[in-house]
């Protein structure tokens, strides 16, 4: 009997969402992640908006939208992978290694040429995360990808 309820117990710790955001130590394995951008049309972003960093999504400490907001999200997102949507939230780590949650209808996969499997890769270098584009995968927020005039 102790057995079971010992592993309940770790199965219900290990399904349980965190109510405060937390650190990845660098060296962390980051395979769990995916680039996904922010989704400028759907957040009605113009382009000078989105060079400015103006109308970017906010992130939070947990997946909830009256959560402590940790930040704001750059226009590349990394996405705890596969997807798993709580409240409407998916799972995030910020550049620091810091995990949050951020919105999942602000977000889209990522631009890629057709043809390609596209996405990312993470890695560490020294206490940020650094992100290496894999073949064919396109990091713009538009599909022509211009930026705004004079810029």
């Amino acid at each position: 009997m102790r057995k079971k309820i010992a592993a309940c117990s770790f199965a219900a710790s290990m399904l349980a969402v965190p109510a405060v955001a937390e650190t990845l130590s660098p060296g962390t394995p980051l395979s769990g992640y995916q680039c996904y951008a922010i989704d400028v049309q759907k957040l009605g972003m113009t382009r000078e908006d989105a060079w400015l960093g103006h109308g970017l999504p906010p992130m939070f400490d947990a997946p909830r939208p009256d959560a402590k907001q940790i930040g704001v999200s750059p226009s590349l997102v990394y996405i705890a992978w596969p997807l798993e949507n709580v409240n409407g939230f998916v799972r995030v780590v910020r550049g620091s290694g810091r995990l949050g949650w951020i919105l999942e209808d602000v977000i889209r996969p990522l631009y890629r040429t057709p043809g390609s499997a596209g996405g990312c890769s993470l890695s560490w270098r020294g206490d940020r995360i650094q992100v290496h584009l894999n073949p064919g995968a396109k990091a713009w927020l538009w599909p022509d990808h211009d930026l705004p005039e004079g810029h």
